[in-house]
């Protein structure tokens, strides 16, 4: 399997996960993918880094 096609299946699994979560309520306790919950504390730090003006 060429990087291609990793990155193609990569972008489709993204892709379907984003049409079926769009608009669902995010529980933190309930992602069990560690890619995720990095990703939901990810962005929570974000916002608070432009909360904080730094």
């Amino acid at each position: 399997m060429s990087a291609d096609d990793v990155a193609r299946t990569l972008r489709h699994g993204e892709r379907n996960r984003r049409r079926k979560t769009v608009g669902e309520l995010v529980l933190f306790s309930r992602l069990a993918d560690p890619t995720e919950r990095n990703a939901f504390v990810g962005n929570l730090l974000a916002s608070l880094h432009k909360t904080l003006g730094r």
